[in-house]
């Protein structure tokens, strides 16, 4: 009549050393340190992996539809608001937020789950 099914979710923490932070640049550790606010987003008050995907699909939005506006209005019509539609339904594609050149990395202090299911 019903299946039993076990759920298991395993934390796994990644941090870096003080040492490793100072002798490497965030592009070279491929990880950003947030605690002391390595890199800043013109977007946004603090850096995030999404945050920053986010940055870089609205600089693409910028470059590629003509007429976009970016205000509290948000007043796109017609042919920019798909064009618009068309690149956000893409974040994660881009990995550069162009105004300020800053690559987007995962913090180097963070928390991923390893999820594994059985059935009985």
């Amino acid at each position: 009549p019903g299946k039993l099914s076990m759920i298991r979710i395993q934390p796994k923490v990644y941090s870096i050393s003080e040492a490793a932070v100072d002798r490497f640049d965030y592009k070279d550790r491929k990880c950003v340190d947030t605690s002391n606010k390595e890199i800043s987003l013109e977007m946004f008050d603090s850096y995030s992996l999404p945050n920053c995907l986010v940055a870089a699909t609205y600089t693409q939005i910028a470059e590629n539809c003509p007429g976009f506006v970016l205000d509290s209005s948000f007043n796109n019509t017609g042919t920019i608001l798909a064009c618009v539609i068309e690149h956000m339904s893409q974040v994660g594609r881009w990995k550069t937020e162009k105004m300020s050149q800053k690559q987007c990395f995962d913090s180097c202090n963070r928390q991923e789950n390893v999820v594994s299911v059985s059935t009985q």
